[in-house]
């Protein structure tokens, strides 16, 4: 059959002979990637926080610690950054959870 664009691309139907995917039939399936290495590095990107924090200090001065390395490859990284998901970006509300980088989004990664 074959994906088929419905009639409205605005619409909520999207693609026909699409199933849409889930965090409940995600989670079983990944659930095996998100146990940690063991490993924890430090890690900073732009896409975690991509301004001035507070209008004057540079993203760039912006890293997490004690993140857990749950995957690595040569060109990617998945882990479990550590913060306060109720508090602002740089006590780590933004940064608080699973995260995905491609290796080259990273301004700072270092193994601990």
């Amino acid at each position: 059959m074959g994906l088929q664009r419905g009639p409205d691309p605005g619409s909520s139907a999207g693609w026909r002979g699409f199933e849409p995917v889930t965090v409940a039939k995600l989670l079983p399936a990944a659930a095996h990637d998100l146990i940690a290495s063991g490993q924890q590095a430090t890690v900073g990107s732009l896409y975690i926080v991509g301004s001035k924090i507070g209008g004057i200090a540079s993203p760039m001065l912006l890293k997490y610690r004690h993140a857990d390395i749950l995957k690595e490859t040569d060109s990617s990284l998945l882990v479990r950054l550590p913060g306060d998901p109720g508090a602002d970006a740089k006590a780590g509300g933004m940064a608080y959870g699973v995260h995905y980088f491609e290796k080259d989004q990273l301004h700072t990664f270092e193994k601990q």
